[in-house]
C-alpha cells in the first residue's frame, strides 16, 4: 500500500478540523458550506436528513439545523 504524501494528510487533516469547529460553533453557515465544492453531493439519509445534491442545497439544510441548535452553541 502507497504511503500519503504528508501535505494531502495534512489538507485532509485541516480541512477535518474546520469541518468539525464550525459544526461545533453552529454560527456561519457560509463558512461550513465553503467547504464543500459546489457540486458536493452528501447522502445522510441514513440519519434523517435528506439527499443534498449541491453545495446550495446541503447550506440550506444545515442553515435550519444550525438555527434549530443555536440555544446549544457556545460560540460569541
Amino acid at each position: 500500500m502507497a504511503t500519503m504524501p504528508e501535505p494531502v494528510r495534512a489538507a485532509i487533516e485541516r480541512l477535518m478540523v474546520e469541518y468539525c469547529h464550525n459544526v461545533d460553533a453552529l454560527c456561519d453557515i457560509d463558512r461550513f458550506a465553503a467547504l464543500f465544492t459546489p457540486d458536493a453531493v452528501t447522502d445522510m439519509t441514513a440519519v434523517g436528513f435528506p439527499l443534498m445534491n449541491s453545495r446550495a442545497e446541503l447550506a440550506s439544510v444545515f442553515a435550519g439545523v444550525f438555527e434549530g441548535l443555536s440555544h446549544m452553541s457556545t460560540a460569541e
